[in-house]
Parts: structure tokens; C-alpha cells; sequence
């Protein structure tokens, strides 16, 4: 095996992967640069800016972890590795939880992981540990006490034979630990005890206090100038230089070199260069001696040493932190040089430190307002609830129309319900930035933060659940812009787009909007930033049939995920994507874009809500409504779902199951629910119409017509408003199925003539196999068979095989003759199994699927396995022919 290895250090807990380093760098370091470029390919890349390499780490602490991962995993495909942290009790937090990330997945690599720790340690770093220790594999081993026989051997070799009752009591007073029975040998050597039941009485408890005395008296007989190394030493930490430790210690170089060799000769420190003490409890017992103002001071000296030797700003900032206030700018300087640092390895909470720390310095007005406004840049991510007040002080501190600027819309964006005090202060830091002002930036900037403090003002408005009156009015007087400029411009026409399909405005009014917004580069590159305008986006090319744009839209955000190593945004890609593809009649792809959302790793539990409803609707689809409650069920959401806005679709597609397993009360309960939280910005709207139509067919079931009739008469008067086929088409049909007669035909006509100018396949086969299914129970069988033999061949073609029964069954009461098929090869390979192996077809390694697929190399295997059995192949080398045939 290959060992990297690390060491945690109390000062370094706050350098953010700063143990991380310790391991990877010095195995990258030893590679040529063609292996060293092959350990960071792909989504290793994500780890480059984490390990010394240029660019900004990844925002979300799982693209950085995904990124750390696939570099280990690259660096053991070469070779097995061993990962091993000495005193990772003082690791960073940042590292810590990178290992338990790679922890819970070394089961798929050539990879160790050994961890030392320090029990009884507090803070947060312990419970990661203890997760740690806890994960299934982790093996611990806890040192056991010197046997009697090791104890009678120690004392032997340091002072002479001893007997049995010295010897247990060596072993009592020590707890049977090494180093500490090392001590308490050096202590009754040093005053001449001989090791017999006699002299029992002069053994003192040798636990820390102990060393700590002997090692105070030792440090008092080797006079001030090594006292004074020692403790400049304490202070810097393990690994400190000589040249350091003396400018520290005020002492020259000549001196201070003796003096280690004295501290060395006294078993303080180890005889190595740079300077170590022999143990932990060493070093403890020498900082613990210094009073809190002289070890302020010193740390202040090594701040002062560390800045004149341009040490990274993390290590001169890690003794600020421990020095008293009054410093000056040049203490303020190095913070927030090491807060950058912090926020740019995706560590926003060690950040917040050091400005936390920069803050307690003699600062103006002016720099006050800057740093709060950082601070609170910082807290967003580490702190969401302590932001706002110091974005609040930060806006109202500010002289600066710039700084209030970003103040303010930083406030608005980390409130949650975008109250009417966000509005008011985004349309003061307008007002300001538009008038006289004392800014030192250009004016393209100030240009640019208002176009974008416009735009984002209109997106919070819209967004809001309920509308002022003057501002609705506003808004409807507002026009678009009449180009796209600039990005502010795009998100203008996507909000506005937005507020107008909430409105219940026509699609011809709407869509247009977003293909604009759309046709700009640097728009979409956006949508991969700013999830609301993404989803808006969306959502309309949707409901206006642009199912091909949105394609295309979904397939740039998947590049940008991967990219960023984003599994959040990968998996709210691959749910929009499930939709498109249900609407295109793939039921199959939208399956397999689903189980990609939902086994994406890092997603948190509330984002499951849009994947998980599209997995639901895609296995109905296919009749395998068991499947689809185990799934609910797994998901552990079977229950009341969180009234938040990524849950409603899972409410539709539960109760559309709900329908499906007969339970039509419950079903009716989700469905109506769902309207509610869809209809709280004002109804009038087609999104929801698709749960609407689903209520009215289980009111028909239930025999309850007439309101049935009434609730898709008023979606089919929405739907008209809306006016795209898909739409329109889908109101038909249901209206139809809730009259009677040659009414039902006529309309269930209209639907089909009407979808047939749509790209929604799967909702043309329903409607189809609708009309079949009343022309047959109008007495006209021959009639009835072409409208179904088209259904039939359509819902087979969508894999919608509930559909496909349906019509099946309606062309045997014809007298028709409808033979069966068999799926075999191909045809039975699950969604995700075919697309893997069309990934691994095309010529992807299972790391590269893994990879694009945010899963693990086990997982690709696992689906190869089972796909090379089905298609009766052995390699991948077969692939290509197996799915030709």
C-alpha cells in the first residue's frame, strides 16, 4: 500500500482541508505529470482548487467531497492507498467530514482509512468522530494497559529489578499507560528510589498533573532561554522552525539552537528538526502554565514572525485569533485575506472566524460596514439564522450607495417570504445607486447591480404567496424588455413570464417571454446558478409544449452539474427531465431519469419531493402500482408532506396512486390539497391542471358526476385561456368522459384532433383509447377498433402498458383479435439498466458512468451484471452488437 499521512494540530482546526492536504498533496507531489493529471481527470477536478491548484473550490460541501472522492478513488486504481491521521481529534472540521464521506463509501476502493484520536476531546469534531467510529466496518481499537510483566519490564530497564508489590503499584498509578509510566520512572530515577515494596510510598499519581509538574520543574532547572523556546514553541505548534521559534521567543538563533538541544536532552523535545515535542501532554502542560495575557502576547509575536516569513494568511490568522484585539490594519488585513480563503475551499464557517475576529479591531465606520457585510455573505452559508442581523447592521451602517446595495440584496434574498421591508430597501439602494454617489466603482458596475437589484426585486415580488394590489397593478402595466443585454434583462422576462402565467394570461403571451430570456448564452448559464429561474423557466416551456427547448435547456444544466459536481442540481435536472420525457410518451426514459435523481448522492431529503412524484407517475404508468407504493413507502413519505412548494407534485403523483390501489378518499385528499397550495397565488392558471383532472375522474368513479362535470368544465374554460394543444386536448378528454352520449364523442374528437398537434404522445393514446372505448359502448364495434388498434400501438410504443391493457381488453369486447408480446433481450432490461449500458456501449469506463451519473463504480457493476445475463453476454465488448439486434 501506499501511506499518506497527517496530523492534526489545534492551531490547524481551522485551516479548511487543511489535513485533507497533508494526505493528498505529497501523493500527487510524487507523481509525473501525466499520472498526476490522470489523478485529477475527471470529476476529480472538482478537488483541484481544495489541494493547492488554482480556481475556487466547489460552493456545495458535496461537490467537494464528490471531488476528494473520485482523486482517492483515482489514486487507488494505481495503487492501494492507506489514509492515516495522527491526532485527528485536532483536525479541521472540513477534513473530518470529508473522511466520514469516504468512510461510509471504502467498501468500493483499494483504500484504508487509520484515524488517532485523543478521547474525551469536546466540540463538534467529536461527534463527526463518533460517527465515524460508528460506521458499519469501522473496526476500533482501544489500547489496553501495560501487562503486569510490560510494567516489571519498563521499571527494570529504568531503574532496577523490581519487586511485585512496586510493580503493581507502578502499574495503579499509571493506569498502565506508556508514556506516562515513562515519566513517573524519570521522576523516581531523579530522586533515587529504588523499586521495592519499601519505597512504595514515594510513587505519586503519575497522571497529566503529575507530568505537568515534571515537566514545570524540568523546564525551571534548564534556565529562562530554553523556558522561553519551549514556550514559543507550545505556541507555534508542532513542526515549528528554529528561526521561528526564537524571533519568537526573542532570542538569537545561536541561543535558541542550544537550548533545544537542552530541552531535547531533558526529554521535552524530540531530537529533530523542525521542532516536536516528545508528546501532546508535553506541549499541554507548558501553554497551560502561561497565563492568558502572556500567551495572548506570544501568539501576537508569532502573528508578527509569520507575516515578515509571507506565511499563508490561514497560519498568521490562526494566531490572531488567539492574540488580543488592537493588532491594527494589518491584522484586519490578514483575516479577511484568510476568510477568503476559507469561503473559496467551501468553508464558510471557519470564515466566519476570522470575521468575527476582524471586527474586534479599532475599525472606521466604513470598514465596519464592509466586514459585516462579508461576515453575513459568510453566515448565509454556515449560519442562515444569524445573517440577517448582520446584513441589517451592515445596510444600516453603510455610507456606501454599493455597499448598502449588496446589503440589501443579499437580506432579501436570505429572508424567507420576502416581506415588505426587502422590497423597500431594494428600491432605496436603487434609488441610491441611481442618484449622486460616492462609490469608488465605475459606473458598468453600479449599471449592472441595479439591472440586477431590479430583476431580483421583480423575482421576489412574483414569487411572493400573495400580491398587493398597487404592485399587481405595476406589474401588469409592466412591458419586457426590449432586448437582452445583459443578464438582469433575462431574468426580467422570466420573472414577468412567471407572473403571467399566474395570472392566467394566454401561453402566446407567455412563452415568448422565456424563449427570449433563453436565447441569450449568458442567461442559461444562469439557470444553473439561480434555481427559482430555472424552475420558472421550465415550468412554462412545459405547459407551452416546448418540450424539445426544454430538452436542450435540461441537457446544459446536466453538463453544468456534472461540472460543478453539483447532485442536487443534477437531480433536479433529471426530475424536470423525467417530466419532459412523460410527456413525450417515453415512459421508460422518464423512470430512469427519476431513480438518476433519487440515487444521485447529496440530496437532501425535501428535494426528493419532484423525482420521487415522477418515479411514482412513470411506474403507474406501467401498471406496477405495488412497485410504487414500496417506493412511497422507503421514501418514508406516506404521511402528511411538508407544506413546501418541491413537495406538490409528489401530492399529485400519491394521489394518483392513492386512486390506483382503490382508495379514492385519500386520493381526492392529496389531489385537493395540492390545488390549494397551487391556487394560493390566485387561480386561473394552467399549472395544476394536470392534479385537477385527476380529482375529476376520481369524483366520476365515485359516482359523484355533477361535480366532476362542473370541476373540468372550469379547466377546460382555464385551459382554453392557456391555449396550447397538450392542454387543451387533456381538458377535452376529461370533460368528455364526465357527459353522456353523442356529446362525449364529439368532444373526446376535439381531443384528439386537438392533440394530435402536440408532442404528448402518451395523453394522444389515452384519449384514443377513450374514444374506442365509447364508440364501443355506443354499440359502434367496428368503429371502435381503429381509434383503439392506434391507442394500443401508441401506449406500447410509451411503454404505458396499464394503457396498453386498457385498450387491449376494450378490443377483445370488439371481437378483434389483439396477440401479446414477449419482452426479451433488450426489451427487458430495466430503464436504468439500458442506460448504462448505452453509456458503457458508447465507450464510457464504469468510473466516467459513475461519475456522470453521480453514483458509485459498485453501482454501475451491479447494473452491468444483471444486464449482461439478460441480454446473454459476457463483456462489454458484446454491448454494442446485443443492443443493435
Amino acid at each position: 500500500m501506499t501511506p499518506l499521512v497527517a496530523r492534526g494540530g489545534e492551531l490547524e482546526r481551522d485551516h479548511p482541508y487543511g489535513v485533507v492536504r497533508q494526505l493528498l498533496e505529497p501523493g500527487l507531489a510524487a507523481l509525473t505529470g501525466a499520472e498526476r493529471a490522470e489523478a485529477l481527470s475527471g470529476a476529480a477536478e472538482l478537488a483541484r482548487p481544495l489541494l493547492g491548484g488554482a480556481g475556487a473550490a466547489p460552493r456545495e460541501e458535496h461537490a467537494a467531497h464528490y471531488g476528494l472522492y473520485w482523486t482517492c478513488a483515482n489514486l487507488s486504481a494505481r495503487r492501494p492507498l492507506a489514509l492515516i491521521v495522527d491526532d485527528a481529534h485536532w483536525s479541521d472540521l472540513a477534513s473530518l467530514r470529508f473522511l466520514h464521506f469516504l468512510a461510509r463509501r471504502v467498501n468500493e476502493l483499494a483504500l484504508l482509512i487509520v484515524l488517532t484520536v485523543r478521547s474525551g476531546e469536546p466540540g463538534e469534531h467529536r461527534a463527526v468522530l463518533e460517527r465515524l467510529a460508528a460506521e458499519v466496518g469501522a473496526t476500533v481499537i482501544r489500547p489496553a494497559p501495560l501487562s503486569i510483566e510490560a510494567v516489571r519490564e519498563v521499571v527494570a530497564t529504568e531503574l532496577s529489578e523490581p519487586d511485585d508489590a512496586f510493580t503493581a503499584a507502578c502499574r495503579d498509578a499509571t493506569g498502565g499507560n506508556p508514556f506516562l509510566l515513562s515519566e513517573l520512572m524519570r521522576t523516581l530515577a531523579e530522586r533515587g528510589v529504588e523499586p521495592s515494596a519499601s519505597e512504595i510510598g514515594r510513587i505519586e499519581h503519575a497522571g497529566p498533573e503529575a507530568v505537568a509538574r515534571s515537566v514545570l520543574v524540568r523546564l525551571e532547572r534548564l534556565g529562562p532561554e530554553a523556558a522561553a523556546l519551549a514556550a514559543a514553541t507550545a505556541i507555534l505548534e508542532d513542526g515549528a522552525e528554529l528561526h521561528h521559534a526564537a524571533a519568537v521567543a526573542n532570542l538569537p538563533t545561536s541561543a535558541a539552537d542550544g537550548a533545544a538541544d537542552a530541552l531535547s536532552a531533558a526529554g521535552l523535545l524530540a531530537d529533530a528538526r523542525p521542532l516536536r515535542f516528545v508528546h501532546p501532554l508535553v506541549r499541554s502542560a507548558i501553554t497551560d502554565s502561561l497565563g492568558a495575557g502572556a500567551a495572548a502576547e506570544a501568539h501576537r509575536r508569532a502573528a508578527r514572525v509569520l507575516t515578515r516569513a509571507a506565511a499563508p494568511p490561514e497560519n498568521v490568522a490562526a494566531h490572531l485569533l488567539a492574540a488580543d484585539p488592537g493588532i491594527g490594519p494589518e491584522a484586519v488585513a490578514t483575516l479577511r485575506a484568510a476568510a477568503e480563503r476559507s469561503v473559496e475551499r467551501g468553508a464558510p464557517e471557519v470564515a466566519v472566524l476570522h470575521y468575527e475576529r476582524a471586527l474586534r479591531e479599532d475599525l472606521s465606520r466604513a470598514e465596519r460596514a464592509e466586514l459585516l457585510l462579508e461576515l453575513g455573505r459568510a453566515d448565509i452559508d454556515a449560519r442562515p439564522l444569524q445573517a440577517k442581523a448582520h446584513l441589517l447592521e451592515a445596510y444600516e451602517l453603510a455610507s456606501d450607495p454599493m455597499v448598502r446595495a449588496h446589503a440589501a440584496r443579499k437580506l432579501a434574498l436570505s429572508e424567507p417570504g420576502y416581506g415588505t421591508d426587502s422590497l423597500r430597501r431594494l428600491d432605496d439602494a436603487v434609488a441610491a445607486l441611481d442618484g449622486p454617489t460616492r462609490a469608488s466603482t465605475g459606473a458598468a458596475e453600479r449599471t449592472e447591480l441595479i439591472g440586477r437589484l431590479r430583476a431580483e426585486r421583480l423575482a421576489i415580488t412574483v414569487s411572493a404567496p400573495a400580491l398587493d394590489p398597487e404592485e399587481a397593478r405595476l406589474l401588469d402595466a409592466l412591458e419586457p424588455p426590449a432586448s437582452v443585454r445583459a443578464t438582469a434583462d433575462g431574468l426580467v422576462l422570466v420573472s414577468l413570464a412567471r407572473y403571467r402565467l399566474m395570472r392566467g394570461r394566454p401561453a402566446v403571451e407567455v412563452v415568448p417571454l422565456v424563449e427570449r430570456a433563453l436565447a441569450s448564452r449568458t442567461v442559461r448559464d444562469e439557470l444553473g446558478r439561480e434555481r427559482l429561474w430555472l424552475v420558472n423557466s421550465i415550468v412554462i416551456l412545459l405547459h407551452g409544449d416546448r418540450l424539445e427547448q426544454a430538452s436542450q435547456v435540461l441537457e446544459e444544466v446536466v453538463v453544468a452539474a456534472r461540472a460543478g459536481g453539483s447532485a442536487a442540481l443534477f437531480a433536479l435536472a433529471c426530475a424536470f427531465r423525467a417530466v419532459v420525457a412523460m410527456q413525450n410518451g417515453a415512459v421508460e426514459e422518464a423512470e430512469a431519469e427519476a431513480r438518476a435523481a433519487l440515487a444521485a448522492e447529496g440530496v437532501d431529503r425535501w428535494q426528493q419531493g419532484p423525482p420521487l412524484g415522477a418515479l411514482i407517475e412513470a411506474l403507474l404508468e406501467q401498471g406496477r402500482t405495488e412497485e410504487a407504493e414500496q417506493e412511497l413507502e422507503l421514501a418514508g413519505l406516506t404521511d402528511e408532506l411538508p407544506d413546501l412548494r418541491p413537495y406538490t407534485p409528489l401530492l399529485i403523483a400519491r394521489g394518483r396512486l392513492h386512486a390506483a390501489a382503490g382508495r379514492a378518499e385519500g386520493a381526492l385528499a392529496d389531489l385537493f390539497e395540492a390545488e390549494r397550495r397551487l391556487d394560493r397565488s390566485g387561480g386561473g392558471h394552467p399549472v395544476g391542471l394536470d392534479g385537477r383532472a385527476h380529482a375529476s375522474l376520481t369524483l366520476l368513479g365515485l359516482g359523484r358526476r355533477g361535480e366532476a362535470r362542473r370541476r373540468a368544465g372550469e379547466d377546460l374554460e382555464r385551459a382554453r385561456r392557456w391555449g396550447t394543444p397538450r392542454v387543451v386536448g387533456r381538458a377535452l378528454r376529461v370533460h368528455a368522459l364526465t357527459r353522456e352520449g353523442s356529446a362525449t364523442l364529439t368532444e373526446l374528437e376535439e381531443a384528439i384532433a386537438c392533440l394530435e398537434r402536440s408532442p404528448a404522445r402518451l395523453e394522444l393514446a389515452r384519449a384514443l383509447a377513450d374514444y374506442g372505448g365509447a364508440l364501443r359502448r355506443a354499440n359502434r364495434r367496428a368503429d371502435a377498433r381503429a381509434p383503439l388498434r392506434r391507442a394500443l400501438a401508441l401506449a406500447e410504443e410509451c411503454r404505458a402498458v396499464a394503457l396498453a391493457e386498457q385498450a387491449r381488453e376494450e378490443l377483445t369486447v370488439t371481437g378483434a383479435r389483439v396477440p401479446r408480446t414477449d419482452r426479451q433481450g433488450q426489451e427487458s432490461l430495466t430503464p436504468s439498466e439500458k442506460r448504462i449500458c448505452q453509456m458503457a456501449a458508447a465507450g464510457l469506463s464504469n468510473p466516467a458512468i459513475a461519475q456522470a451519473l453521480f453514483v458509485t463504480v459498485k453501482t454501475v457493476e451491479m447494473h452491468l451484471g444483471h444486464a449482461y445475463r439478460k441480454l446473454d453476454i459476457r463483456s462489454r465488448t458484446e454491448l454494442p452488437r446485443a443492443l443493435t439486434e
